[in-house]
């Protein structure tokens, strides 16, 4: 047990620090930019109509880096439970999918509380 929690430790330590590393600290992604935007900003823009020109995006990019370096290491450790490198590739799909659904949809939802919604003109 103590080694799985190391596991999923070092690996979510490692997922953040390179996170950290190559897109936090890059000036190139110190503002939105909204003729560019990343994956997870699109995805939040058309679901949940969040409105990045509200949101400060530094500490929006620290929030994605540990939900995302969560999901690798929880998904690393859920797909140990199988032996074989094809099972463990077929149920990496199957945890990964939902996990990232799951978390940015609660990210999608903290955000509209927050009202950092975009303006709907009736």
């Amino acid at each position: 047990m103590i080694k799985i929690i190391l596991e999923f430790l070092i690996v979510f330590i490692i997922c953040y620090i390179l996170y950290f590393i190559f897109v936090i600290s890059n000036k190139k992604n110190s503002k939105y930019k909204a003729k560019k935007p990343r994956v997870e900003d699109a995805f939040l823009t058309f679901k949940y109509k969040i409105d990045f020109k509200k949101v400060n995006y530094k500490k929006y990019l620290h929030l994605t880096s540990l939900v995302n370096s969560f999901i690798i290491a929880l998904c690393l450790e859920l797909v140990q439970i199988v032996n074989g490198l094809f099972f463990q590739i077929l149920l990496s799909f199957v945890f990964l999918v939902p996990l990232i659904l799951i978390t940015y949809s609660i990210i999608g939802k903290y955000y509209q509380k927050k009202g950092m919604i975009k303006d709907v003109q009736l």
